[in-house]
């Protein structure tokens, strides 16, 4: 998709910055689908994790999607408002000013 096309191989930015990358013994989970899975929620509670920092693209779809599911099980959940990120500025805005505070407990700048 030539309007859309984050991290989709070829593009530039896709890759992941190397100081990010996953490390020995990192657990990751591909999310699919617009909520996240049960694998994640699992892990999570696994590890005893009782706040979560979320960030991301498409703050509207699968930021806003996340941070629901997160809350729905018990969790804090902190949003960085300059790592989250959509392909229409204004809903950017709108999801970081109005709806991810009903979930997240804090929406900080760096």
């Amino acid at each position: 998709d030539e309007r859309v096309h984050w991290f989709m191989q070829g593009f530039a930015g896709a890759e992941i910055e190397p100081s990010l990358a996953p490390q020995e013994g990192d657990v990751i989970v591909w999310r699919q689908r617009h909520l996240p899975s049960s694998e994640l929620l699992n892990i999570l509670n696994a590890h005893s994790v009782t706040k979560a920092t979320v960030v991301g693209l498409r703050a509207s779809y699968s930021v806003q999607a996340t941070c629901q599911a997160l809350c729905d099980e018990g969790l804090s959940v902190c949003v960085v408002r300059e790592c989250v990120q959509d392909d229409v500025p204004e809903r950017l805005k709108a999801t970081l000013d109005h709806i991810l505070p009903i979930y997240a407990e804090e929406v900080v700048g760096w």
